[in-house]
């Protein structure tokens, strides 16, 4: 471990969707990623290796994998033969200097494709230094038409309950076993499988991670990491306290956002979680140091000061340190009552006591000017927090009382949003927005919903 290097971390271009495949370029540059995972699916660009090398000299940004065309909306990418595409994802992945073919075990009805997978995935890599990742997958459950409630539900039976399997032989790669897999998250989420006990089935094998959470819908979900049920942060402490040497790449979705900064959010976000959690020991032993004695301007109860000027642990008395000597301030009884009270003056005014300073809530307050008879004392303050925003209720609001109160009566319906704020409109332009997708499944054809795109 003394040698191991920073784990990479990677944003796949499907999480941006539908934006295209140069916005997660772009996007993976603004925010600091380490490269790009890259969803080869409807969009020509994808499709395209030139166009490709050209992003990635313009946005001076890697392609660290990349995730063969074989989702239920890709399966006439690249032709319809599922063993020619995976050939040529690993071809691709060799010219754009990817490490890493992802690829989803073959569906039930490709016969021939699954008779020889094993074969070919392993004839792949020995005349190729890439790797082919099998991704564990997830079944169709019945329980699908129950939306919002699905999770809930596997919850308390403590599985996906009835569901069918498309892939062959099953969803987990580890039954047929590779030299490569690629662990995701939301799949053993909506899967109900136990993540940790996936990870230790595939112990050393495992080359790449699929960064996202789930809740346990139904439907695949791909949420930001820490905002499911998955041990999202167990998984990646493990990964950096081993010798694990693959990439992980952030696949989420961020279909709810109505703007690119709405988006960008979300995807600095998962980023942030990533670095957290993925930081070698090593590295955080070196940054690791003893705690620094508080600034002058924060003993004085600046209220700019950054949180991460907070002490480590609250002593009950505290110190003022120099370089010469150390002593206790002393600090009278009154002086700290509570958060956001002031300890001088009268009880019955507590507003604005003369000779006081009102502080925000859990800053510790003391009089300014210390009373007659009295030793001065050290005004020793903690860092400011941020003022609290409470929101008032609709029975309480006296714009909405009538209104409330009529609505209890039956006799109008109680808004559900200020008529005074307009719904936020969606953005019109459509020049950066895939279009939709149509699916064949060979005897009919749907519009697929947008939520199931990620793989």
């Amino acid at each position: 471990m003394g040698t191991a290097q920073r784990i990479l971390v990677g944003l796949s271009t499907a999480s941006v969707y539908p934006e295209t495949t140069e916005a997660a370029f772009r996007f993976a540059a603004d925010l600091g990623y380490d490269g790009v995972e890259l969803m080869v699916w409807a969009e020509s660009v994808s499709q395209d290796v030139g166009a490709v090398q050209s992003l990635i000299r313009k946005y001076a940004m890697p392609v660290l994998a990349v995730h063969a065309p074989c989702l239920m909306i890709s399966q006439r990418v690249w032709g319809a033969d599922p063993a020619a595409k995976l050939d040529r994802s690993v071809r691709a992945a060799e010219q754009l200097g990817a490490r890493t073919v992802v690829v989803h075990p073959p569906f039930r009805w490709q016969r021939r494709y699954a008779d020889g997978f094993s074969d070919q995935v392993a004839r792949l890599e020995e005349r190729s230094h890439v790797s082919v990742a099998v991704e564990n997958m997830y079944p169709m459950r019945a329980d699908a038409f129950f939306g919002s409630r699905s999770a809930e539900r596997l919850r308390r039976r403590g599985g996906p309950g009835r569901a069918v399997s498309a892939y062959s032989p099953s969803i987990d790669p580890t039954d047929t076993g590779f030299a490569n897999y690629t662990l995701d998250l939301s799949h053993t989420a909506t899967a109900g499988m136990d993540a940790t006990a996936l990870a230790d089935r595939m112990g050393e094998r495992l080359a790449h991670l699929h960064l996202a959470d789930g809740r346990g819908a139904s439907l695949d979900e791909h949420l930001i990491p820490g905002d499911g049920t998955q041990p999202c942060e167990e998984i990646c402490r493990r990964l950096a306290d081993s010798d694990f040497a693959g990439q992980v790449v952030l696949e989420v979705s961020t279909q709810s956002a109505r703007t690119r900064a709405e988006r960008t959010v979300l995807l600095r976000r998962a980023l942030e979680f990533a670095r957290e959690h993925l930081e070698r020991a090593t590295r955080r032993a070196i940054t690791a140091g003893p705690v620094q004695p508080r600034s002058a301007e924060i003993a004085r109860g600046s209220s700019h000061t950054h949180t991460a000027a907070r002490p480590a642990a609250r002593t009950e008395t505290p110190e003022i340190t120099s370089p010469a000597t150390s002593v206790a301030a002393p600090i009278h009884a009154d002086a700290i009552i509570g958060p956001g009270r002031c300890g001088s003056g009268p009880s019955t005014d507590r507003k604005n006591p003369a000779g006081t300073k009102i502080a925000a809530s859990s800053t510790a307050t003391a009089p300014a000017v210390p009373q007659p008879g009295e030793a001065p004392a050290t005004w020793v303050s903690t860092a400011t927090s941020r003022p609290r925003v409470t929101r008032t209720p609709a029975w309480a609001c006296p714009a909405l009382k009538n209104v409330f109160c009529r609505s209890l009566a039956g006799t109008v319906p109680f808004p559900t949003r200020s008529r005074k704020v307009p719904p936020k409109a969606m953005p019109t332009t459509v020049s950066n927005v895939m279009p939709r997708t149509m699916v064949s499944t060979g005897f009919m054809r749907f519009p697929l919903p947008s939520r199931t795109l990620i793989g």
